[in-house]
């Protein structure tokens, strides 16, 4: 990515300097389903970006997609 930056041939790196993900430190919780306790790892993600630049619904978009990867993996 930063040679990209460098030589200014990657035209999304305008938008994605906008864009920030962050992780937190996962914790194990209990979640109830169908009336049973289970324990899962919780990972707390925020995404935060400018407003100026990219949508929320576009926003929000991404930060599902990258969830979606993540429950997957």
């Amino acid at each position: 990515m930063v040679f990209s930056y460098l030589w200014k041939d990657n035209a999304l790196f305008r938008v994605a300097i906008y864009l920030f993900v962050g992780v937190s430190a996962g914790y194990v919780g209990a979640v109830a389903c169908r009336q049973v306790l289970l324990p899962r790892l919780i990972l707390p993600l925020t995404l935060t970006f400018d407003h100026r630049v990219v949508d929320g619904f576009t926003a929000d978009g991404f930060l599902a997609k990258v969830v979606e990867a993540l429950e997957s993996w």
